[in-house]
């Protein structure tokens, strides 16, 4: 599964250069939602498979397509920006593991973990929606662009 989605971070940048990298991160983030909620009721084998596939292939696009807005956004801070978002990367693949193997200590199950998986896929589609269709990606902007506030000013 990660060769899929080392595999697909390539061709994710060349996906976010020819389309709406927006509409592409509510794509990967649906796929996320609908690729893990069935791995919360512990289907068959070949459902399973293709559940993972399908969160390692958006997983990919996602990488690449979110390499593709940082320097929309923090054109002036690129380099930080790009240093925080692959360490928020690593950090999404550190807890996760963790998460799922507590959860199946106390439970011996792993669909709170995979419905939790789930459901903060669609948190995530709903806030990407929310900022693309009601024009907050601009706010980004203003706040990279604004002179920076000093205490002493009031003087």
């Amino acid at each position: 599964m990660d060769m899929l989605a080392t595999f697909l971070r390539p061709v994710s940048g060349l996906l976010a250069d020819r389309l709406s990298a927006t509409y592409l991160l509510m794509a990967v983030f649906l796929i996320i939602t609908l690729g893990a909620l069935p791995l919360a009721f512990e289907p068959a084998l070949w459902l399973f498979t293709i559940g993972c596939l399908a969160i390692a292939a958006s997983g990919g696009i996602g990488n690449g397509v979110i390499f593709k807005l940082v320097p929309s956004f923090f054109s002036k801070q690129a380099g930080m920006a790009n240093g925080v978002v692959s360490m928020m990367g690593g950090l999404g693949g550190f807890f996760p593991p963790i998460v799922l193997t507590s959860i199946f200590t106390l439970t011996e199950s792993y669909a709170i973990g995979f419905m939790a998986f789930s459901q903060t896929g669609l948190a995530c589609l709903i806030l990407v929606i929310w900022f693309h269709f009601h024009g907050k990606l601009h706010l980004s902007r203003e706040v990279i662009d604004s002179p920076p506030y000093r205490c002493n000013d009031h003087e």
